[in-house]
């Protein structure tokens, strides 16, 4: 679904297969959200992405489904929207002092 929206910026709505959203949001889902996507019953999954003047503006991601835990059944019903500031301006990023001792992370 294309939406053209007031301010002249576009929205598209998709519904991803459940592979392929799994497969972008992986990370997401174990570190953020703390769920194993393979324990996951997904019921929905939902990406909106919002594009003005070139450049994406915001997406959000929402899913809703169940796990299993010990026993017990989770619901899992979460939204999430990411918003960029200025996107296409310039940025200048300053690194803190020290940042060559600090200890890599690779997930």
């Amino acid at each position: 679904e294309i939406i053209e929206n007031p301010d002249g910026s576009v929205t598209v709505k998709v519904v991803p297969t459940l592979d392929s959203f799994v497969d972008v949001f992986e990370d997401y889902l174990t570190f953020e959200i703390g769920v194993d996507p393979a324990e996951v019953d997904f019921e929905s999954c939902n990406v909106a992405v919002t594009v003005a003047n070139g450049y994406v503006i915001s997406y959000t991601v929402s899913f809703s489904g169940s796990a299993q835990s010990e026993g017990m059944t989770i619901d899992i019903d979460d939204t999430c929207t990411t918003t960029f500031k200025n996107p296409g301006g310039d940025i200048s990023v300053t690194l803190p002092s020290g940042f060559e001792n600090f200890e890599e992370l690779t997930y």
